[in-house]
């Protein structure tokens, strides 16, 4: 089964990957989920961020959780995939990779991978 952009990814990074609480309520209108700890930081709204399908905010998700000495993140495309690679370093946990054909979902889904959510979605 292929993984898509959208809402249910996006509030998956925010719980899972930042920790965030996401307020549901909202959730059928054209406002969305907000998210309670980024209230009054970007909006007075708290709109939950498009993590999978804004590249802006896919890597702001890698510069906030996954930066430099800890982690190497590694981003390539190889024919019509983005293959994206999160090694946490100095440890022997290894390489946390997933790919996919849009370069925003294959970061969230190594996001996920690299805090132990597993979800659905293509291996290598």
């Amino acid at each position: 089964m292929e993984v898509e952009a959208g809402r249910e990814l996006d509030i998956l990074i925010a719980e899972k990957v930042f920790g965030f609480t996401v307020d549901r309520e909202f959730e059928d209108t054209p406002l969305g989920p907000r998210v309670k700890q980024l209230q009054d930081k970007y909006d007075e709204y708290g709109a939950l961020p498009q993590y999978s399908s804004n590249i802006a905010e896919a890597f702001d998700l890698l510069e906030q959780c996954f930066a430099w000495p800890k982690y190497l993140v590694h981003l390539n495309r190889i024919g019509e995939f983005w293959y994206c690679g999160i090694e946490i370093g100095g440890t022997e946990n290894g390489v946390f990779r997933k790919h996919h054909k849009d370069v925003s979902v294959a970061i969230c889904l190594a996001a996920l991978k690299a805090v132990g959510e597993m979800i659905e979605g293509p291996e290598k």
